[in-house]
């Protein structure tokens, strides 16, 4: 029962109100306001949290779908492993290693919709060296950086430009 009036929370509870269907005057003056706002933010969040959740599955289903079909890439050359990333989590890992943008960014949902292609460079298998952003089309370098997003040799990048070329040629000669 309430013996006071909270204004914050009144307001808070006008703002859940905003969310329920047949909205009524008696709604508006509800004595026992505060307990129903809890249940109705409690209730609203629920529901928040599952569709977050559908969601996530589902774009980790479409991701792994999508790195299935680019796993060719997959390989040893010239010393490094190219590796194309098997989950979101590669992802979350390669940002948090790399100190970059790869996972906050979404850059998987790139991939998805086939707009570009992600892969890893490694010159040690588990150690990250570069995250490289191709073209889905023409296999074009659109980023390729190392460690905290810095530059890379003019050998390495070359080294880069050379790989997506050969990727090029090998997507259109696969077929």
């Amino acid at each position: 029962k309430v013996d006071h009036f909270d204004a914050a929370l009144y307001h808070d509870y006008l703002y859940e109100l905003g969310y329920q269907p047949g909205l009524t005057i008696q709604d508006l003056f509800d004595k026992d306001y505060i307990e129903r706002h809890e249940a109705m933010y409690n209730e609203r969040m629920a529901r928040w949290e599952q569709s977050t959740l559908e969601a996530s599955r589902k774009e980790e289903e479409d991701y792994r779908k999508a790195a299935k079909g680019l796993s060719w890439i997959d390989r040893e050359d010239n010393g490094y492993f190219i590796m194309i990333p098997k989950t979101i989590t590669d992802f979350q890992a390669e940002g948090n290693l790399q100190h970059n943008c790869v996972y906050k960014l979404k850059y998987y949902n790139r991939v998805i919709s086939q707009e570009s292609i992600i892969v890893f460079l490694r010159q040690e298998k588990d150690k990250p060296y570069v995250t490289i952003e191709f073209d889905y089309n023409t296999f074009e370098v659109l980023q390729a950086l190392g460690k905290y997003n810095r530059n890379l040799t003019p050998e390495l990048y070359r080294y880069i430009v050379d790989l997506g070329k050969q990727l090029y040629y090998e997507m259109h000669t696969q077929q």
